[in-house]
């Protein structure tokens, strides 16, 4: 359930494929929106990220010629889908394409691609976000923790609300609330006005630190890079709009990790209103954040950085501790321990056999794991559902156990 568009075009007579006119593609999103980002894909298409906080617009070039746009845009907002829209038409003009409006497959839920109309798009998005909020709260009534809404990527944290959303959390209260008069509409979309204004600048942001941000210096999985990202909206939109509330407490910390410094002027006004600031600090991953993976769901420290698809997930802190989980077809007993060698060791210590309900399996303590440099592991097997999950947690020394308990005991 989402609100996007589809636009179909045809390649004029010189128009070319992606290779051939992505110089001139570039040229015409950056042109008008600076912070964007164009990359080729594999298949032979194109991205363009317009906000670093949202989904890419996606274009394909296929074979007949025609060209397709496609871009998914309710967890942005209405301005999001305005400025989509446009970019479309740019790059179309740009690449020597003809949209064909008339075309069947064109589609925006919103209207907005033949009325121009605003209200339109707000109208639309209102509705999507209320039908959510009214299907969640049917539900989960009551529930500590119902789910994501609008965030396409990021962790998942059940301390952090009833729903998680892309510029925070927020309470059954506020859902339903929001069913019942859907006004607080600029807390939940990313981009709600129209155009490029401080209040975009700074929800994107507020969203990077909320889903991508890592709390720490550690230089993993790109967070040094998220974090000058942060800090390079924060100070556009402040250029913009000095009146505007802030995020004062995490953009003072995040200049801490850099090792950098503001402005005279604004450096003092962060330290005076971040000694000021009350409340939640911003980060999902600042406490403990679940992953899935097939059918599995692990929870973790949300200091591990993540890497992985949906037969494998690996994640580290770059402290030495690593979880490596592995989703294949194996249709050997879990129940038997011989699958970690021959012949089990005698220093290998079976911590638990699971022979009832829906996954058995064996968990085992290895004080040395021959694949993990000599050192310690937690070793687990599970079959569930016709699937087989390998786990090992890999751990710095003895002193680790406990948490590495942790980490397979919360498997679900």
């Amino acid at each position: 359930m989402s609100v996007g568009f589809q636009l179909r075009a045809r390649a004029k007579s010189g128009g070319g494929d992606a290779a051939g006119c992505f110089e001139r593609l570039v040229a015409a999103v950056e042109g008008r929106w600076p912070e964007a980002v164009c990359w080729q894909t594999d298949e032979g298409g194109v991205h363009v990220s317009l906000n670093p906080a949202l989904g890419p617009i996606e274009i394909r070039w296929e074979a007949d010629g025609e060209v397709e746009f496609e871009a998914t845009t309710s967890s942005g907002g209405p301005g999001f889908h305005q400025a989509a829209i446009e970019v479309c038409e740019r790059i179309a003009a740009a690449c020597e394409l003809e949209l064909l409006l008339e075309d069947e497959r064109t589609l925006d839920e919103t209207g907005y691609l033949v009325s121009r109309s605003r209200s339109d798009v707000e109208e639309s998005m209102l509705a999507w976000l209320r039908s959510v909020m009214r299907l969640v709260t049917m539900q989960s009534p009551g529930a500590a923790y119902a789910g994501r809404v609008g965030m396409v990527t990021g962790p998942q944290s059940r301390a952090g609300g009833y729903i998680q959303t892309p510029l925070g959390p927020q309470s059954e209260s506020w859902a339903l609330a929001f069913v019942a008069e859907p006004w607080p509409a600029r807390e939940f979309f990313v981009w709600w006005d129209e155009g490029r204004t401080a209040e975009v600048l700074r929800n994107a942001a507020i969203s990077l630190m909320w889903r991508e941000v890592w709390w720490d210096r550690v230089d993993l999985g790109g967070n040094r890079e998220t974090q000058s990202k942060v800090l390079s909206l924060l100070r556009e939109a402040y250029a913009l709009d000095p009146v505007l509330e802030y995020p004062w407490r995490e953009w003072e910390e995040i200049l801490g990790y850099q090792g950098q410094r503001e402005n005279e002027e604004l450096h003092r006004r962060i330290e005076v209103e971040s000694a000021r600031a009350t409340g939640r600090l911003i980060g999902y991953r600042r406490g403990d954040v679940e992953h899935w993976i097939g059918g599995w769901r692990i929870t973790l420290p949300g200091s591990f950085r993540d890497w992985g698809d949906k037969s494998v997930l690996f994640a580290m802190d770059g402290s030495g501790r690593e979880v490596h989980l592995d989703l294949t077809n194996d249709e050997r007993d879990p129940r038997q321990t011989r699958w970690i060698a021959l012949e089990l060791p005698d220093v290998y210590e079976v911590i638990a056999v699971v022979t009832e309900g829906d996954a058995p399996g064996v968990a085992v303590w290895c004080p040395i794991w021959p694949e993990g440099g000599a050192l310690p592991a937690l070793v687990a097997r599970f079959l569930k559902g016709g699937s087989d999950l390998m786990l090992v947690v890999r751990c710095r020394d003895a002193g680790d156990r406990e948490w590495a308990d942790g980490v397979w005991r919360s498997l679900k």
